[in-house]
């Protein structure tokens, strides 16, 4: 346990991103333990946030977006989430709107390093882990891939894809139940459907292969340039920041005008 806490406060510490859990300071405690000290994040769990939010479908797009450009950060430094589940999710009440931060590394699959003792039997929440994970495979980028499809699907139709009062149940239906579709619920742009449903393809080889690409996808579906979700990886760790901030607020507010423009 102890080198799984310092593997996430080494993960944390190289990872700079107005979307991801800041880390302040970690190191050995002086009790023989571990410690990891991090910016406290004042916000509702994705799971409390769609509980209260009836117009999920038109916020849905805008937090799934910032969810994925934290994603292409941690993509890009050879890591895997593999436990993107609601409660991992914290959406915070900013002036541009909801700001999404995503925490707990603590899983984090790291490409090229050494294996931990018990790492294999690591396994992200039952409602969100994908069906390669499940198995006892090595995930890889589409694992996290097939985690937001499952997250876009709950923030849209306001329930899981898979649900049962039984885990086992719920993690057999990842590996062997069709790919349901979306309720035919109002408010819902027809297009998102063939994102949602790519995302939750049971072969990764059949997702999307990157976050990029889900991105473009997702973009598509609501006419908004892709490029307002580019982050600037040249800049310094605060100026690149605050920039990708500025550049998030810009983006979710062409997400809700197109959004606004499409369903109305």
């Amino acid at each position: 346990m102890l080198a799984l806490m310092q593997r996430e406060g080494e993960v944390l510490a190289s990872l700079e991103h107005p979307n991801i859990v800041r880390a302040i300071d970690h190191g050995p405690s002086g009790d023989g333990g571990y410690f990891i000290a991090m910016e406290l994040v004042d916000g509702l769990s994705l799971t409390d946030w769609v509980r209260q939010k009836v117009d999920r479908p038109l916020q849905a797009v805008p937090l799934v977006l910032q969810l994925c450009s934290a994603l292409r950060h941690v993509h890009g430094r050879g890591l895997v989430h593999r436990d993107l589940k609601a409660s991992n999710v914290l959406v915070s009440a900013r002036p541009h709107g909801a700001h999404v931060t995503l925490i707990d590394f603590g899983v984090a699959w790291v490409d090229d390093a050494p294996e931990i003792d018990g790492e294999e039997h690591l396994l992200g929440g039952v409602h969100t882990s994908s069906p390669e994970q499940i198995r006892g495979e090595a995930p890889d980028v589409r694992s996290d891939i097939y985690s937001v499809g499952v997250l876009l699907f709950r923030l849209l139709a306001g329930r899981y894809p898979y649900h049962s009062k039984l885990p086992a149940e719920v993690l057999t239906q990842h590996l062997h139940s069709p790919v349901p579709e979306l309720p035919e619920a109002a408010g819902i742009p027809p297009a998102i459907r063939p994102v949602v449903t790519r995302c939750l393809q049971k072969d990764p080889d059949d997702r999307f292969p990157d976050v990029q690409a889900l991105v473009e996808a997702l973009s598509a579906a609501v006419e908004l340039p892709t490029a307002a979700f580019s982050a600037p990886e040249t800049a310094g760790p605060q100026t690149s920041r605050l920039a990708l901030a500025a550049g998030v607020a810009a983006a979710v507010a062409l997400v809700l005008v197109a959004l606004y423009l499409a369903l109305g």
